[in-house]
């Protein structure tokens, strides 16, 4: 038993260690082709135009929201029906969850279409430039094509869940090329108008979702795929409840994450946002590649504590700590070299103050130190701590934030960030270390 467990670990590790490299390259080239996209829209388009655009995506990307989780409940619900061989179950859990999902967005896209036609959306969105007709025409395409987009993309739980990152990991990096070679054609032949731009960039996505769908419940996924047969909503629970938890650790999530420029404007001032976004994304590099690297763990360890493999388990922990000690060290390395590597990239453009690097850098070190935990609290299910945590984080966050940021300006508005994060590398450290060990307890095991 001790064998088989032993080689079925190892899959599990190859498996990972596969998807997350795959997920790597791939998010490389999103990247790139998302960058050689902004020219394009800037031949296609004129600034302004350009940047209604990208302030109406920012916005309806707040969609992801009205899912109540059900998306990362899902990923967690399939992923224990696939390890015990229900498959049954499975296609109930991904029936329910498309049917969920498409009357959520069906609601929501009604409740829109009254709402749009009320709405001053030159004002919303600052411009004169443009008319109130077209600006609306434009955010009912982006709307709507991101709400089938959001449907659609239930397929890349699927695939998370079957411990298949990599191939989730395809979907936007080849719609963001269709996105660009078509657009890069249309620009040198005809030109492209604001609303026949937002088509396409929502379209693309809709395409190789839609095509991507059809191809994996035709075939890999024959077993498994969505019929309203298989739809019951009393299993709708089952997800929620769980989703309903990470629901609200998305929220918190973005409270902390999506202020911070917000914040470092009213304490500092707009210059401070500047040198606090550079640094952020140039700091940002390390966290981000660990942080891909660590998702296909996610779904390897929901499998593997359904088929109780502690040893994989305990042995994927610190195969994950090592890594973090390795980002974090290669943070403080960046953190060294930062001065010279702005110089080279801006010039004298602007000046980055190394106080702020360096707490950035402290923030980034905490939070590659935190990745491994929440990674395995995420499969494992068990955020009941994880969620009263991060409620007296955010109470916590409010007043450090204000005192902090009231004496040091950006630097004070990070070391709130800082200050507040270390209680979740204490706690969540602590829980999984519990959990493995067979020694939690309540609300440590819920």
């Amino acid at each position: 038993m001790t064998g088989r467990t032993s080689v079925v670990g190892r899959i599990r590790t190859q498996k990972a260690n596969k998807h997350a490299a795959y997920s790597l390259l791939l998010k490389l080239v999103g990247i790139a082709s998302t960058m050689a996209l902004v020219p394009v829209a800037l031949d296609s388009l004129d600034a302004e135009r350009y940047g209604v655009w990208l302030t109406l995506s920012s916005v309806v990307t707040w969609l992801t929201f009205f899912d109540v989780g059900i998306g990362n409940g899902l990923r967690n619900r399939l992923s224990e029906a696939l390890a015990r061989g229900d498959v049954s179950l499975a296609r109930t859990y991904i029936s329910t969850s498309y049917v969920a999902v498409l009357a959520i967005m069906v609601f929501v896209g009604v409740a829109f279409g009254v709402v749009s036609f009320r709405l001053d959306w030159r004002e919303i969105v600052n411009v004169v430039g443009v008319t109130n007709e077209e600006l609306r025409d434009v955010a009912q395409i982006v709307f709507y094509l991101f709400a089938v987009r959001f449907v659609l993309q239930l397929v890349s739980v699927v695939l998370l869940a079957d411990q298949k990152a990599g191939g989730a990991a395809v979907f936007d990096p080849v719609a963001s090329l269709i996105s660009l070679i078509v657009l890069f054609i249309m620009s040198r032949e005809s030109g492209v108008s604001l609303s026949g731009f937002s088509l396409i960039t929502g379209m693309s996505p809709i395409i190789v979702l839609g095509g991507s769908t059809l191809i994996l419940y035709y075939g890999a996924y024959r077993d498994i795929a969505p019929s309203l047969r298989y739809v019951k909503f009393s299993k709708l629970r089952d997800i929620t409840s769980l989703g309903f938890r990470f629901f609200y650790s998305q929220i918190a999530f973005i409270l902390f994450f999506s202020t911070g420029s917000v914040l470092v404007a009213h304490y500092g001032g707009s210059g401070d946002v500047v040198e606090y976004n550079i640094a952020y994304r140039y700091l940002f590099v390390a966290n981000m590649a660990f942080t891909i690297y660590a998702a296909p763990f996610w779904s390897a360890v929901t499998e593997a504590y359904v088929r109780q493999d502690y040893e994989w388990l305990w042995g994927s922990l610190r195969r994950l700590c090592k890594v973090s000690y390795a980002v974090s060290c290669f943070v403080i390395v960046l953190l060294v070299l930062s001065d010279e590597v702005y110089a080279l990239w801006l010039g004298s453009r602007i000046d980055v103050r190394h106080s702020l690097s360096a707490a950035l850098a402290a923030y980034f070190v905490i939070q590659a130190l935190i990745v491994p935990y929440t990674t395995f609290i995420n499969g494992l299910g068990k955020l009941k701590v994880s969620i009263r945590t991060i409620t007296i984080q955010l109470f916590v966050f409010v007043p450090s934030v204000y005192l902090l940021g009231e004496k040091y300006g950006a630097v004070g508005v990070v070391l709130a960030m800082l200050v507040t994060h270390i209680p979740s590398l204490v706690v969540e450290s602590i829980q999984v270390n519990k959990i493995l060990s067979g020694k939690a307890k309540g609300i440590w095991d819920e």
